[in-house]
């Protein structure tokens, strides 16, 4: 499956979208909270790219998430189908680990968000690849805590107190940090940094002559 269109609309979807994650980071960093005048907006930005996505795609000639080929309409469609279907994702997946207390609810709306943009699949990518970082983290803070002989106390999986400090992991920097990484590679190939397998065969047959 193409993700983009072209090269250019994947990198200003990646920068729009790192952009978002980084002013999230920040405000949940400085106050202590990710914003609903953050999230939401996201998330209606979430829903409008991913249909004009899916219908610059169908555009194209080229086959969107689960419509297959067809009218720049039939594109618009399925890439709202693909926003809600990555949003639902991202709502059940936070809120269950907020009704453990392992996140806050601005967390749940800014993953929300997050699904919209890139839909499920993804979504479940990026989360597994925030519980890895977040657990290196985890286990490095507290190796370094007791190699200092600080009491350590974890509470809700965000934040980490010894005797003496505190030491708070926020889920959107974690998310950010997990997120680039894994987007860059799934977007590789539609971002121009890789050639595709057509352009390669390509390549290879005009090498062979």
């Amino acid at each position: 499956m193409r993700y983009f269109s072209d090269p250019l609309f994947g990198w200003l979807f990646l920068a729009g979208l790192s952009a978002l994650l980084a002013t999230a980071s920040y405000t949940d960093q400085r106050f202590m909270k990710v914003p609903k005048w953050l999230s939401l907006p996201a998330l209606g930005l979430g829903l409008l790219i991913s249909m004009l996505r899916g219908g610059l795609l169908a555009a194209n000639g080229s086959a969107v998430w689960i419509l297959g080929v067809g009218s720049v309409t039939t594109g618009v469609l399925d890439g709202l189908l693909f926003a809600l279907a990555g949003f639902t994702v991202g709502f059940v997946l936070f809120f269950g680990m907020w009704l453990m207390g392992v996140c806050g609810g601005g967390d749940v709306k800014l993953f929300a968000a997050l699904g919209a943009w890139i839909g499920p699949a993804l979504t479940i990518f990026v989360l597994a690849g925030s519980l890895i970082v977040l657990w290196i983290v985890v286990l490095a803070v507290m190796i370094g805590r007791l190699l200092k002989g600080r009491s350590l106390a974890i509470r809700g999986g965000q934040s980490i107190t010894g005797k003496k400090s505190p030491i708070v992991i926020r889920y959107s920097l974690i998310a950010t940090i997990a997120a680039i990484p894994i987007l860059l590679w799934a977007f590789r190939v539609d971002l121009g940094l890789v050639p595709s397998a057509k352009a390669a065969q390509t390549a290879e047959v005009r090498h062979g002559r």
